[in-house]
């Protein structure tokens, strides 16, 4: 197998995983552009105070994984906040739900609300999920998107090759390439440092 059709082969596996993304990309973050179009259902909220037996460290961490494991609280730990008053707040999120667990001062006690999020809400939190950390799901989800934007590379970078292999006059390719190039920087640049 030549270097061609090698990088054909690529190019072609590459744009089905990118052509996946995409659709799922535009799926879960066409809400977040458009969401006066649809419904907004309210998100349904309840609350409940449990007692609370801990006895470990007193730190973060541990309160956290401590709080998770005995409460189910299934998710990825999104924040976690000393108040002035001596209350600890924990957030747990996953598509769909949210916890808030708030710790006594006492450290006696725990009140738990939990708010499920109705579908268009689902879909944005989808579109949000970041890392690795949260269990492995969110591992799963975090390394499709970075096999994504490897194949989004791939694409790119094959299709450039096969384009220069298989074009005579290139000088308009180049300047649309410049152009793409540019506006991709410029909004790059924008978005990092705009006021």
């Amino acid at each position: 197998m030549n270097t061609y059709t090698l990088l054909r082969k690529i190019h072609l596996y590459a744009g089905l995983v990118v052509m996946v993304f995409v659709i799922m990309y535009f799926v879960t973050g066409y809400p977040m552009i458009h969401g006066r179009w649809f419904p907004k259902p309210a998100i349904v909220a309840t609350t409940r105070t449990e007692q609370l037996l801990y006895t470990g460290p007193n730190e973060p961490a541990a309160y956290a994984k401590y709080l998770q494991a005995t409460f189910d609280l299934r998710g990825k730990l999104t924040r976690q906040q000393r108040l002035d008053d001596g209350r600890w707040v924990f957030r747990y999120s996953r598509p769909g739900t949210t916890y808030a667990a708030v710790v006594a001062p006492t450290g006696d006690s725990v009140r738990i609300t939990t708010l499920k999020e109705n579908p268009i809400e689902t879909m944005v939190t989808f579109h949000r999920l970041h890392g690795y950390d949260g269990g492995a799901l969110y591992a799963v989800w975090a390394f499709l998107y970075d096999l994504s934007s490897f194949s989004l590379i791939l694409f790119s970078v094959t299709g450039i090759y096969l384009w220069y292999k298989l074009t005579k006059k290139k000088l308009l390719g180049w300047i649309f390439l410049a152009i793409s190039y540019g506006y991709a920087s410029a909004t790059v640049l924008y978005l990092m440092y705009a006021p």
